[in-house]
């Protein structure tokens, strides 16, 4: 009995246990009681790490404040507030790009510049002065080349300023002042110009080095002459070390790949063989060798610049030569010359009227997606004062049919070489900038004011008196944009070649607001009788933006005359603060490398 009662007694308590275990599993919805969720943050004690702050919970934004606010177990791995970091195993200033690290400190041997395209070698990194070594396989300044852009292979600029005159036209002098981390130094080795006006320089035989083009316009005999292919090695330019190219009194160069194999041609624009109807040449690139039996003669009329650019929707660029001056009128017709697989003829060629344009310009003035032609006019038989500045405007239309007379804009000017277009206000209509050279329009001669117009763009692209600014300065050949003091305003260099005396004030007119430029926000640089090649560039690498300003004749041939380089400060260039060469008759002058 006693036994058989406990019995019945533990299987009752087990039964009673079991129910009511069932009624609180029926009360809790069929599960366990959950941990509770002191912090209310929505995850509860048994996955929070710290259930008494509801900033910390898996998931959380990790900090850089040492809590471990996403329950990972490390309390600064990925924080928001960190930074990224990139490995520089070389020491040299910058981080590999390809080793990115997200960290709250500085790690070890590790900066914020991920720019180094060789991180094993301390020499190699972006704007390296370091000496490039073409064809080693290292990328010295990190410009995506193994190869030098600038004349001594350093990663600065360097000035090619040749001479056109110094009393005589057969001139033998250094042309080239190389830059270098210590300062600048004329380069010793003399070349042989033959009256050299303008100057072009490429790789032009694949070897890493920049080579230079000379157009040779007067050997001090005849304009029938040699231009000059200077070729670039490790040493720099050697007299002996040249290519001579038969040309006609040649005032330009110009260098591009004309039929898509890799090698640029060299393309000179011949201004007179005797009288000004001659020839000017294209001088196919055979894998770096230049002659004349491999070249092509294209006709042209007293030509003093030319372009190569794409003016149509086939891969082979066009030729466009300025024709100036036939021996009896500037009111003649310059060239565009079509090309095409089979080079380039005159019987694919487009005339179009123009007078004395001495040089032009290719760019998309209306920003249609199509490159317009503007013709700038310099004289026109009778003054300077004229409205033979022509923009000619792409139609879009297949070779031979882009351009015509009846789709141009005429713009008034007082002769200046070369002019600019650019949006000075942001307003997406580009600006176009007539350079004003003399106002003859009235008896004065240089006593009277010349102007420089600032054509203001707008949706129709109607270009007229009605919209314009003026700007004051004599001699004005040339108009270089950029935003010099770097405040985001476009400013405008003009330089200026004369203004009754040869050591006359080129300008800077500084852009503001609305990008509205005047007379009264201007800072004057003097320069002897400046003519074509002003420049804007950091040429020392200070971040600082300079003027460059060349040298061609100081009131006579027997003074020198000075090439002058403005340095650049945190307002800008400085007019007592500048070096200057010695320099005679530089017509132009040429920035190799930036």
């Amino acid at each position: 009995m006693t036994g058989s009662h406990a019995r019945v007694t533990v299987a009752a308590l087990m039964r009673a246990y079991i129910a009511v275990l069932s009624l609180a599993l029926v009360a809790g919805c069929g599960s366990v009681p959950a941990e509770v969720d002191e912090d209310a943050d929505g995850y509860s004690a048994d996955v929070d790490c710290d259930d008494d702050d509801a900033t910390v919970h898996p998931g959380a934004a990790e900090l850089c404040d040492d809590v471990d606010r996403n329950c990972d177990g490390d309390p600064t791995a990925g924080a928001v507030d960190g930074a990224r970091w990139y490995a520089d195993v070389d020491g040299d200033g910058f981080g590999d790009p390809g080793t990115p690290l997200w960290a709250c400190t500085p790690p070890a041997q590790a900066v914020k510049d991920g720019t180094d395209c060789h991180d094993d070698n301390a020499d190699a990194f972006p704007r390296s002065t370091a000496t490039e070594k073409p064809g080693d396989g290292i990328d010295t300044d990190c410009d995506g080349l193994d190869a030098c852009t600038d004349l001594n292979c350093d990663g600065l600029p360097d000035l090619v300023v040749p001479s056109h005159h110094d009393g005589d036209y057969s001139v033998t002098q250094p042309a080239t002042i190389l830059s270098g981390p210590r300062g600048w130094a004329l380069e010793q080795t003399a070349l042989t110009m033959n009256g050299t006006l303008g100057v072009a320089a490429a790789d032009l035989n694949h070897d890493g080095y920049m080579d230079v083009v000379h157009a040779s316009f007067n050997d001090g005999q005849t304009t029938n002459t040699d231009s000059f292919v200077y070729w670039g090695s490790a040493t720099g330019r050697a007299a002996s070390d040249r290519t001579a190219m038969a040309s006609h009194g040649a005032h330009w160069p110009c260098v591009g790949d004309l039929n898509g194999d890799g090698w640029d041609e060299i393309v000179l624009a011949d201004h007179i063989d005797g009288d000004y109807d001659t020839e000017s040449y294209v001088y196919w690139n055979d894998h770096g060798t230049f002659s004349a039996e491999h070249r092509t003669v294209l006709p042209t009329i007293g030509s003093t610049y030319c372009s190569i650019a794409k003016l149509d929707g086939d891969d082979y660029p066009e030729i466009v030569f300025s024709n100036y001056f036939n021996g009896a009128t500037r009111n003649i017709s310059s060239y565009v010359y079509w090309g095409a697989a089979t080079g380039y003829s005159p019987s694919r060629r487009t005339d179009l009227p123009t007078v004395g344009t001495y040089a032009h310009t290719v760019a998309d003035v209306d920003s249609d997606g199509d490159r317009d032609l503007i013709f700038w006019c310099h004289h026109n038989d009778v003054s300077h004062f004229n409205e033979g500045t022509y923009i000619y405007w792409n139609n879009g239309g297949a070779s031979g049919s882009a351009f015509s007379v009846a789709a141009r804009t005429p713009l008034q000017g007082m002769g200046g070489w070369h002019g600019a277009v650019v949006d000075l206000n942001g307003d997406g209509h580009n600006e176009v900038i007539v350079p004003g050279y003399h106002n003859d329009s009235v008896p004065g001669g240089w006593d009277n004011m010349a102007y420089t117009y600032v054509y203001w763009g707008n949706a129709t692209n109607n270009y007229s008196a009605a919209d314009r600014t003026t700007l004051s300065l004599k001699g004005v050949l040339n108009v270089v944009p950029d935003d010099i003091d770097e405040d985001g305003h476009i400013d405008l260099l003009l330089s200026s070649h004369h203004d009754g005396d040869s050591y006359t004030a080129s300008a800077i007119f500084w852009g503001g607001p609305g990008g509205r430029v005047s007379d009264a926000n201007r800072t004057e640089l003097f320069g002897f009788q400046t003519a074509w090649g002003a420049a804007i560039a950091d040429l020392d690498h200070d971040g600082h933006k300079d003027v460059f300003l060349p040298g061609y004749h100081n009131n006579g041939w027997g003074n020198l005359s000075y090439s002058r380089v403005y340095w650049g400060g945190a307002l800008g260039p400085r007019p007592n603060y500048f070096d200057e060469w010695a320099t005679r008759g530089a017509w132009s002058a040429l920035i190799v490398g930036r």
